[in-house]
């Protein structure tokens, strides 16, 4: 993860989530918490809560952190010293972008950023989250019994909601492993999480939202009538199931 920089360096914080063997560590800047709760976004808020420095970086052990990656994310809350939370780029082992982002640097909104976070992309003003104990919805995200992923966007959403800003910086913090071009947008768990986060925006307007993400992967990707049909019963009922959990969530946002 970090073959650039000195551990000594850097304060890491591991949560390891287990019901065997403990991970132990004698290291000074290195802290382990072991918990036998399961899923990534119970993982998350446990590091929030337990983060001692001002910034955090939400780490992944798929990606490479290049030799400055902490000077770029300093000179970006440098830049945006009012910001709760900054996203960067990731790029691929051949040196190209991970994902499509923003050509240049830009303010985060509810609706309308034409990109998703991915959480090896975040980093977090860990003094301004935890004026408003800011936590993942552990109803998404992997590991979650209900939806495997977009539990970043929520968290973004309920970040904006507060009134706190966000920004995409157009700076390149890592290299991830998969060499991938990214998840298939009709996935069975990735539209039905992705549908019933957009529910929390648009409650049941998130129908129309649904129709409009299904005409835009059909002009992309050119899926027959029948994989678009099954998508679309496949996001309505990601409607209904956020819909059934609605004041459990909303609680958590």
């Amino acid at each position: 993860m970090f073959p650039d920089q000195q551990l000594d360096e850097l304060n890491i914080l591991i949560i390891n989530q287990t019901r065997r063997e403990p991970l132990e560590t004698n290291e000074e800047n290195i802290k382990v918490i072991n918990t036998d709760e399961f899923g990534l976004s119970k993982s998350r808020n446990l590091a929030l809560d337990q983060c001692q420095t001002r910034y955090a970086l939400l780490a992944d052990d798929d990606v490479i952190y290049t030799s400055d990656f902490i000077k770029r994310i300093e000179n970006a809350y440098q830049k945006f010293p009012d910001a709760a939370l900054i996203g960067f780029k990731l790029q691929r082992p051949d040196g190209s972008d991970h994902k499509q982002y923003p050509l240049s640097d830009k303010a985060l909104k509810v609706t309308g950023n034409n990109y998703m976070l991915s959480s090896a992309e975040i980093s977090l003003n860990r003094e301004r989250i935890g004026e408003y104990q800011l936590e993942f919805c552990t109803f998404f995200g992997l590991g979650s019994s209900m939806f495997n992923s977009c539990e970043e966007t929520l968290f973004l959403r309920s970040l904006l909601k507060r009134r706190e800003k966000a920004f995409f910086v157009n700076e390149t913090i890592g290299t991830h492993k998969d060499a991938s071009t990214g998840h298939d947008p009709l996935d069975k768990d990735f539209i039905q999480a992705l549908t019933a986060c957009q529910f929390f925006t648009f409650g049941f307007g998130s129908f129309f939202w649904l129709i409009y993400y299904l005409m835009k992967v059909r002009s992309a990707h050119r899926p027959d009538s029948k994989q678009l049909i099954t998508a679309f019963k496949r996001g309505a009922n990601g409607i209904y199931k956020a819909n059934r959990l609605k004041k459990e969530i909303v609680d958590q946002l």
